[in-house]
């Protein structure tokens, strides 16, 4: 039983780390690709 338990919470366990690197990892991405219109934005209006 214990050997069992051990597989599955160590399988649960990085199953919830995977999930956290994956958000974080979609995250990253949505604000690398917000960054060059920002910074587009930012020079259009100090120019304007």
């Amino acid at each position: 039983m214990g050997r069992d338990f051990y597989i599955s919470f160590f399988a649960g366990h990085s199953f919830h780390q995977l999930s956290l690197s994956l958000n974080l990892l979609f995250i990253f991405a949505i604000q690398m690709k917000n960054l060059p219109e920002n910074t587009v934005n930012k020079k259009l209006g100090d120019e304007i």
